[in-house]
């Protein structure tokens, strides 16, 4: 069961990298190409949206994220605490 959230996450955590990079090449983009030029305005403004919108995006998935993670720190505190009981009652048998 944790193997499959853990691949999940390593899936997201990797959507989210792609991300990243893709928002990195996007302002390398416009440091070169945006950088005085009145004919790239719009373009330029575009781009800015689109960088807020993959940002917004970014943010969104590791929000999630840290979702499951709390859920899975949870799921684990509850198995640690059976565990343990388990191991008490096999003790007293």
């Amino acid at each position: 069961m944790s193997e499959e959230i853990l691949k999940q996450i390593l899936a997201e955590v990797t959507d989210v990298n792609t991300g990243m990079s893709e928002l990195n090449k996007t302002v390398s983009e416009l440091k070169t190409d945006g950088a005085g030029s009145e004919e790239k305005g719009p373009s330029f403004i575009q781009a800015i949206f689109e960088t807020r919108d993959i940002v917004i995006e970014i943010k969104e998935r590791l929000n999630y994220l840290e979702e499951i993670q709390k859920d899975q720190q949870r799921i684990l505190e509850v198995l640690s605490a059976r565990s343990i009981q388990h191991e008490s009652k096999l003790r007293r048998i």
